[in-house]
């Protein structure tokens, strides 16, 4: 589990792409299968939610499944930081149809999503190294999230709604700190990571 102090840590030695990639998971918590698997059909701008529908598996030449569980089927609120750099993120890239996903891999020309594990191994892992946080692991930034509600005073009900778990014993699990939407929850998430928003304006990072 990180503080929201060492995620804007570790986000300041980080490029736009993967400052976003952990800005995501860490305002939704959502698993590793789940972040590869987000295609622009399933973020809807207009309405600002996400769409969680699928997950991706890399191994075994790779393919799109259902999520985890019917309950992870859910839908996500989209704050409005995310949404403009995610807008600016779909400006720069080269595949932005409805099918094609957020994070391509180039190499595939969106075939397939980016390799996460590997961005994880090459830039995110050493980002956060350089303050000498380490063990930090896609799975980290959803149990943060799910600690940083709970000490937010979130219920219990909502963290469990926003993790999409199936039962309040697995959200448990998650939380080592101790009502309202899932919206308001997420709204001081972001906060908490990054007080003064993005600024996506910056082709090359999110943050100054």
């Amino acid at each position: 589990m990180l503080s929201p102090e060492e995620v804007k840590l570790g986000l300041t030695e980080m490029q736009f792409r993967d400052q976003l990639l952990v800005f995501l998971d860490g305002s939704l918590g959502a698993r590793r299968g789940e972040l590869g698997a987000l295609r622009w059909m399933d973020c809807d701008f207009i309405n600002r939610v996400f769409h969680i529908r699928h997950s991706y598996y890399w191994r075994r030449g790779g393919h799109l499944k259902d999520t985890k569980t019917e309950g992870s089927a859910k839908d996500l609120p989209m704050h409005p930081a995310l949404k403009d750099a995610l807008l600016e993120w779909k400006a720069q890239s080269r595949y932005t149809r409805p099918t094609d996903f957020v994070f391509p891999s180039k190499r595939k020309k969106s075939q397939k999503p980016l390799d996460l594990a590997a961005v994880l191994d090459r830039k995110i892992r050493p980002a956060f190294a350089k303050f000498g946080i380490q063990g930090v692991g896609w799975h980290t930034f959803r149990h943060t999230v799910g600690s940083m509600l709970a000490e937010m005073g979130e219920h219990q009900l909502t963290i469990r709604d926003y993790l999409r778990h199936s039962n309040l014993n697995v959200t448990n699990k998650y939380l080592r700190a101790m009502p309202q939407t899932t919206r308001l929850a997420q709204d001081k998430l972001v906060g908490r990571i990054m007080p003064n928003g993005l600024q996506p304006a910056n082709k090359s990072t999110l943050i100054q």
